[in-house]
C-alpha cells in the first residue's frame, strides 16, 4: 500500500515539475526560432545587396551619368531578384532599395541599401522591426 502511495505521489511531482518547466522551455524555443529567423533574414539582405550592387557596378554610367537610371534599375532589379531567390518577397510597402554613388573618378563607388520589415516567426521574444544592410562597391567604369 505504501508503494502505491509513493508511486502516485511521484507521478504528481513529475507533472508539477513539467508544468513549471514547460513555459520556460517554450519561451526558450521561441527565442531560438526568432533569432535564427532574424539571422537568416539579415543574411538574405546582405547577400542580395552585395549581388545587386555588384551587378550595378558593372554597368557603364556613361559620360555625365547619362546611363545612371539604367545602372540604378539593374542594381535594384538584381537585389529584388536575389531576395526572391531566398524566398523573401520585396514588397514596396515593407521593402526599399536605394542605390547611390560615392566619390569621384577614379575612386568612384556605388552604394546599395536594402531595408525591409522583419516579422518574427513567433513574436514571443522579438517584435517586428526594420532591418537594413548597406554595402559599397567600387565601380568598374571610371572616367
Amino acid at each position: 500500500m505504501s508503494r502505491t502511495r509513493h508511486t502516485s505521489a511521484r507521478r504528481g511531482a513529475s507533472a508539477l515539475e513539467f508544468a513549471l518547466i514547460l513555459p520556460i522551455f517554450v519561451a526558450l524555443l521561441a527565442g531560438v526560432m526568432d533569432l535564427a529567423w532574424l539571422a537568416f533574414q539579415r543574411s538574405a539582405l546582405s547577400s542580395s545587396a552585395a549581388l545587386g550592387c555588384r551587378v550595378g557596378a558593372l554597368v557603364d554610367p556613361g559620360e555625365g551619368d547619362m546611363y545612371w537610371s539604367e545602372l540604378e534599375e539593374n542594381a535594384q532589379l538584381a537585389i529584388v531578384d536575389a531576395l526572391a531567390a531566398t524566398g523573401s518577397v520585396c514588397d514596396p510597402e515593407d521593402c526599399t532599395v536605394a542605390v547611390s554613388s560615392f566619390g569621384t573618378d577614379p575612386g568612384r563607388s556605388l552604394g546599395c541599401t536594402v531595408t525591409r520589415e522583419f516579422r518574427p516567426l513567433t513574436g514571443l521574444i522579438l517584435d517586428p522591426m526594420p532591418i537594413e544592410y548597406t554595402i559599397v562597391v567600387r565601380m568598374e567604369w571610371q572616367r
